[in-house]
């Protein structure tokens, strides 16, 4: 098994979890976007205080980057990447549940289906194989869950030097979607932890009806699992700035 490793908060928590009973080495790509110099310097500081070994390899991704920092096929392309180093095709992936279209376990089983089909057909012995243990929790409750394996310290260490913006300023622009899914994940680890909130609120994540209905017929009971799972994130996070509006703001 190797662990895909970015600079996120995601994808460090799980990998330092499951290096609690064998040694799973990690593979990171250079992206060449805008947020990669952050995201490198949290993975120096993943592999300096966890001590584990990591691979380096170049993907350069940067003309392919929307303006808010998006990558199409980005998933797809980095887990095959990944898969191709270790013997066994297993790929470890920080997921926890989220909304999103190439982010869920259901395209994840199919991603692995096509390709093993292909590899099938082509004479290959390796099958891809994705492993997601944490993709039921909430962002908030796998770092809560990471609290009690490690104690607070660590936690809030790993709070202060993880970077999960898309964007690369000198602080989180604390406006893109990955750092309102944060801002929501520090508010519910708050509560679950019985520590001090982050000093920020955002707008909650209303995810329209609409959108729920259509998740769950196209995904069944994960999409409800995964709903669930924001629900249980936002319900912790305050209401600021306008309604309906994308406000965050600090406080």
């Amino acid at each position: 098994m190797i662990q895909l490793l970015s600079g996120g908060l995601d994808s460090i928590l799980q990998w330092r979890l499951l290096n609690r009973h064998q040694v799973v080495p990690a593979i990171t790509f250079n992206l060449g976007t805008k947020a990669v110099s952050r995201e490198a310097e949290a993975i120096r500081w993943a592999a300096d205080h966890f001590k584990l070994p990591i691979i380096y390899a170049d993907a350069p991704m940067a003309e392919s980057e929307a303006a808010n920092g998006w990558v199409d096929f980005r998933n797809s392309i980095l887990l095959l990447l990944a898969a191709q180093r270790d013997p066994d095709g297993e790929v470890a992936l920080g997921a926890c549940a989220e909304v999103a279209p190439d982010k869920n376990e259901r395209f994840y089983r199919r991603l692995e289906r096509a390709v093993n089909m292909t590899g099938v057909a082509a004479g290959n012995s390796k099958r891809l194989k994705i492993m997601t243990p944490y993709a039921d929790l909430s962002k908030g409750e796998a770092l809560w869950l990471y609290d009690l394996t490690f104690g607070a310290s660590e936690a809030r260490l790993l709070l202060d030097r993880t970077w999960s913006c898309y964007m690369d300023g000198e602080v989180p622009c604390l406006q893109c979607g990955s750092c309102r899914q944060r801002i929501a994940a520090e508010w519910q680890y708050a509560h679950l932890s019985k520590t001090e909130p982050p000093p920020y609120t955002a707008e909650r994540w209303r995810i329209p009806w609409r959108d729920r209905v259509r998740w769950v017929l196209d995904n069944g009971w994960l999409g409800v699992t995964q709903i669930r799972a924001h629900q249980r994130m936002d319900g912790y996070l305050p209401v600021g700035g306008e309604r309906g509006g994308p406000d965050v703001r600090r406080v």
